[in-house]
């Protein structure tokens, strides 16, 4: 495993898990664009990221990191999340698209 700061939207598509912080909120679109079909984990912290077309959110409830999933974007992007990982999740989304 490689841990690496990606300086270009086409950099993004070489990544398998794709981090995106709260900086690059501006951004989002461009980036889930550029990876959209391909098999990139997209993982954020920003507020609505599986709506807007992310595989999983960090969310802090009760002082804890929690996730949400987006299960129709990981489908999409041709991603197969284990039963255990979603066992835990917070919430799964089903099929809700960007733009919905």
């Amino acid at each position: 495993m490689e841990v690496r700061t990606v300086d270009s939207v086409r950099e993004a598509g070489d990544c398998r898990i794709l981090f995106m912080g709260s900086s690059a909120t501006g951004e989002v679109a461009g980036i889930l664009a550029a990876v959209r079909g391909a098999p990139v984990l997209t993982v954020s912290d920003m507020p609505d990221f599986t709506s807007r077309g992310g595989v999983i959110q960090f969310v802090l409830i009760d002082s804890r990191v929690r996730f949400r999933i987006n299960l129709g974007n990981a489908e999409r992007a041709g991603i197969m999340l284990s039963s255990q990982l979603l066992r835990v999740a917070v919430s799964i989304e089903r099929d809700r698209r960007p733009g919905d």
